[in-house]
């Protein structure tokens, strides 16, 4: 929860690093967090494993974390409404800064 929090500036919602930059106008990004991750793990045998993790569950629910170990892979996913409102807020930036307000 901590190495995605850092990396993703925020979990759950609008705010943290990624919404201060947007409103701030230094241009497109990701204003809402991803609520999804999986960790690849690489085993000792060579087979890997995925990890699925529902961010949203995991903030509330300990058993819903999982602890990241030295040479795992995480991978954020967002899902569709997080996508579709990034994309609206992006553009809805883009057609502010164009029109000079």
């Amino acid at each position: 929860m901590e190495a995605i929090a850092i990396a993703n500036g925020s979990l759950g919602g609008l705010g943290g690093a990624a919404a201060a930059v947007f409103r701030a106008g230094a241009g497109p990004g990701n204003v809402i967090p991803p609520s999804r991750a999986v960790v690849v793990r690489k085993l000792a045998n060579g087979q890997q494993i995925m990890i699925r993790v529902d961010l949203s569950r995991a903030r509330f629910d300990p058993t819903e974390r999982v602890i990241i170990q030295p040479g795992d892979f995480v991978m954020m996913h967002y899902k569709p409404s997080e996508i579709a409102g990034n994309v609206a807020l992006n553009l809805f930036q883009f057609t502010y800064l164009v029109s000079g307000n």
